[in-house]
């Protein structure tokens, strides 16, 4: 996106256009624009996604004139899963059980993971009632809205209508253009330039994969972190861009990050984090499964493995999701055995750098599992993984 002079030449012509417009058709504008930039990106993709959004609005209209929509819901939730399967899914499980997958020339459709979950969301809470009176152009332009189309953050509907302001302010070209260059500077300097240079002085995963035992644990140690760091900057720029060009419109979107980096616990993380992703699936995995089966434990690992399997269907995303998963429901039961007891003194203050230490340090490990995903097994996984948590002793 940021690399796209067409997406900044968007921004420069339809910034001025849309503002200039009377407010009733702004949402159409912006529609408009958004969908024949997504359409010089990916045809296919946004054809795709046309076919679906038309129908879960055709849900609200519906359900508005009082039509029974529960089956139609169901079957659009079907067939968005089906679809979001057949790209993103039944290709890398094709390729774990065959040499040359017969669906290796499927090409995922663009930002299929984040509208999949937007319409998924949308189509759910127009069944519950939750949403006020809106247009088609709202409709659209909350699908549609370029900077949030393909790496998010997974904006609420609700949300979307009740932070954009139809007059014009200051205010939002200065948020707005400070927020970009940050993410700028994330991406440009701090990203490609200083946490790759430092890589740059480590083992890469061809060196890893070739011999991991040769290789030093704290080597190993570093280049997780450095993994997880330039992650973190990568994908909180693209929000920071996001957010900030969404400002420039009027639009407050849900922020993704709150500085993870200084999280005292592993569920501190997970609430800084991918802050909408985690959102969403607390309140369409989570929360049903706790209802469902009153067992936290296992609404946790639903939740994981969903966001797991969210990213890729590859065995090191899943492994990186039940990894997680475990973190999360044993500091789950550490925290209910502490408050049984009522163990207070690991609260002191001057523990707090220990506790971020220690969460920093499970993060980082977990790198493992994404940093050798479709170049090395599960086995490299798991033998990298040994080597760092025995330092080569076992």
């Amino acid at each position: 996106m940021i690399t796209d002079p067409n997406y900044w030449l968007l921004l420069c012509l339809g910034l001025p256009l849309y503002w200039l417009a009377r407010p009733a058709l702004r949402p159409y504008l912006l529609s408009v624009g958004s969908f024949t930039y997504l359409f010089t990106l990916s045809s296919e993709s946004t054809l795709i996604l046309l076919g679906f959004t038309l129908f879960f609005y055709l849900l609200y209209s519906l359900r508005k004139r009082g039509v029974a929509t529960n089956k139609m819901l169901l079957l659009g939730i079907f067939f968005t899963l089906g679809v979001l399967a057949y790209f993103k899914y039944i290709p890398d499980f094709s390729s774990a059980f065959n040499d040359e997958p017969i669906l290796q020339h499927i090409i995922i459709p663009l930002g299929i993971s984040y509208y999949t979950f937007k319409l998924i969301h949308y189509g759910v809470e127009v069944q519950r009632g939750n949403f006020p009176e809106h247009s088609l152009g709202d409709f659209l332009s909350y699908i549609y809205l370029a900077p949030i189309f393909t790496a998010g953050p997974i904006e609420r509907f609700e949300h979307f209508l009740a932070h954009r302001e139809d007059t014009w302010k200051p205010e939002f070209f200065v948020e707005g253009t400070t927020r970009i260059i940050h993410g700028l500077i994330k991406k440009l300097v701090l990203g490609n330039i200083v946490v790759q240079n430092l890589m740059d002085a480590l083992p890469g995963t061809e060196d890893i994969l070739l011999d991991v035992s040769s290789i030093p644990a704290f080597e190993l140690w570093a280049f997780c972190f450095l993994v997880f760091i330039y992650l973190y900057l990568d994908f909180s720029a693209y929000s920071d861009i996001a957010i900030g060009t969404s400002r420039l419109f009027g639009f407050r979107i849900m922020e993704n990050f709150n500085w993870p980096i200084i999280a005292l616990n592993i569920s501190d993380f997970w609430k800084r984090w991918h802050m909408t992703l985690a959102g969403w699936c607390q309140y369409y995995v989570y929360l049903p499964m706790i209802g469902l089966t009153r067992n936290p434990h296992m609404a946790v690992y639903a939740t994981f493995i969903t966001i797991g399997l969210w990213h890729s269907g590859t065995a090191g995303w899943l492994l990186w999701g039940l990894y997680h998963a475990t973190g999360v429901s044993a500091f789950g039961s550490w925290g209910r055995f502490r408050r049984k007891r009522r163990w207070k003194g690991l609260d002191r203050p001057g523990l707090r750098w220990v506790s971020t230490l220690v969460t920093l340090m499970f993060v980082s490990c977990g790198s493992v599992f994404t940093a050798l995903d479709r170049v090395g097994s599960v086995s490299d996984m798991f033998q990298m993984f040994r080597q760092m948590l025995f330092f080569g002793l076992i």
